[in-house]
């Protein structure tokens, strides 16, 4: 559902541009850290990537938030936007600045203590950033949908993973092992291929081919996680309304519910 939301709804440029421009903010960020340390060493470099992860971050979390409303469009089988994305992204940048600085924050230390533990905490930090990711993936849609800060906005997505944590890890995982078939394999066979030919300009030819699947595949990734998260979003927030109308019992999912109840039923 979400691949072919993400490539099938009107205009079809929409969402793809989207979740590609959030895809390169979301890679700047990841990777600004190990590149600056790399050239020019742990104290030379902090002040630099503090300020590149916190810029790429910013923009991967505006794209996302407008990619979220795009998504919503599309789920309902109305036109996504790229302008209405933009114009609802802009007018919770208060929130989307300050996720982003939390997100920096989280990256900056996860780099320093890769940096200060060595190689051997490098698994035990990338677990923990998988974990992060999965309690936090509601947060852009509530960022998206409701008035509420990040830390809020955080509360709401460990409350939707609590009440529906086997529908969010089995589509994360479908989305996952998707992207590993479209890219992982593709891209090995293509460079295995290069290699085999013993021609260095059909080597290179053919890993520039592998590193293009691999963005497709990322990008494609990224959008179908984001339109997931807004379906899924949608519909906690609709199944704890209907249990529990009066907007009592049921915890923090039926008062997301009763508080997001008047964005449902515009959407």
């Amino acid at each position: 559902m979400s691949v072919g939301t993400f490539l099938g709804h009107r205009p079809r440029t929409t969402l793809p541009v989207l979740a590609t421009l959030a895809t390169v903010g979301y890679l700047v960020a990841l990777g600004a850290p190990a590149a600056l340390l790399a050239l020019n060493g742990p104290t030379a470099a902090l002040a630099p990537a503090v300020a590149v992860i916190a810029i790429a971050t910013t923009a991967a979390v505006f794209f996302s938030v407008a990619l979220a409303v795009g998504a919503a469009s599309a789920l309902d089988g109305a036109d996504a936007s790229v302008a209405h994305g933009f114009a609802r992204a802009r007018r919770r940048m208060s929130v989307v600045a300050q996720w982003s600085a939390i997100l920096t924050g989280a990256l900056v230390v996860q780099a320093a203590l890769g940096d200060l533990l060595g190689p051997a905490a490098g698994l035990p930090l990338a677990l923990a950033a998988v974990a992060v990711s999965i309690l936090t993936l509601m947060v852009v849609p509530v960022i998206a949908f409701e008035s509420v800060g990040p830390v809020r906005a955080v509360s709401c997505s460990l409350a939707i993973f609590r009440h529906r944590w086997a529908e969010q890890l089995s589509g994360q995982a479908a989305i996952a092992l998707a992207g590993y078939l479209v890219a992982v394999m593709p891209s090995a066979t293509l460079v295995a291929i290069g290699t085999a030919t013993g021609s260095a300009p059909a080597a290179v030819a053919f890993s520039a081919a592998a590193a293009i699947v691999i963005a497709v595949a990322l990008v494609l990734q990224v959008g179908a996680t984001l339109v997931f998260s807004v379906a899924l979003y949608r519909y906690a927030v609709a199944a704890a309304w209907l249990s529990h109308p009066d907007g009592s019992g049921g915890g923090r999912g039926a008062e997301l519910a009763h508080e997001d109840r008047s964005v449902l039923s515009r959407r």
